[in-house]
């Protein structure tokens, strides 16, 4: 286990064991913050006063994931105002999970390739270039609680798929808002869902459709 506190800019070219971030503060790098080739797992843990933040970075996110291994989670994180993607996930073979994070100012909040679900709670991807939440494909479930899409140039939550359902599983949104969007509010292409709940959230003033599962 590779445990950073209080870490400086890294770039983990890949680890035959689990990633845990706790205070890591990567901000203002002429590249990306982290850069993360393998890890068994990665969890982006802080509590109180204390947050993980990857802000203002210049390369190609704030955090460039490619493989996440068994889970990904990002809890208390502040990925923010950087120049490529503020967090971007190519591969989770588990669940990825975001709780009390913020991503917003980036050219997209949240970009994923690949994992088994996906979970935001309590977190904004607002402000974006590009959509605050994308991704290609999940092999089970997306849930969003608490979740702050707002004012992004993009969709504030889009799927597009790359020849396979992009959720499979159920679809629940809860408590919500995807406003104010240069384009649709929720997009999910190919959604193949076992089922979409969607309650107590808003989806107004989008210029494209408000609300679109196909």
């Amino acid at each position: 286990t590779l445990s950073l506190h209080d870490a400086l800019p890294i770039s983990e070219d890949g680890i035959a064991g689990d990633l845990l971030v706790q205070g890591g503060k990567f901000r203002n790098n002429a590249s990306s913050g982290l850069w993360i080739a393998h890890a068994n797992s990665v969890d982006f843990e802080a509590s109180g006063a204390v947050s993980n933040e990857v802000t203002g970075n210049k390369g190609l996110a704030g955090v460039f994931m490619v493989f996440g291994g068994s889970h990904a989670q990002f809890n208390n994180s502040d990925f923010s105002n950087n120049f490529g993607d503020n967090l971007h996930v190519v591969t989770v073979n588990g669940p990825l999970s975001l709780t009390n994070v913020t991503a917003d100012n980036g050219a997209a909040g949240l970009k994923v390739q690949s994992a088994a679900s996906l979970a935001a709670t309590n977190s904004s991807f607002s402000n974006n270039l590009g959509h605050g939440i994308e991704f290609t494909h999940l092999d089970g479930s997306l849930t969003l609680v608490g979740v702050v899409a707002n004012d992004n140039g993009g969709t504030g939550v889009y799927a597009m798929p790359d020849g396979q359902a992009t959720v499979p599983g159920t679809i629940s949104i809860f408590d919500s808002q995807m406003c104010f969007n240069g384009e649709s509010g929720l997009f999910i292409h190919e959604a193949d869902s076992a089922g979409a709940t969607i309650t107590q959230s808003l989806f107004n003033f989008n210029v494209g459709d408000n609300i679109i599962l196909r």
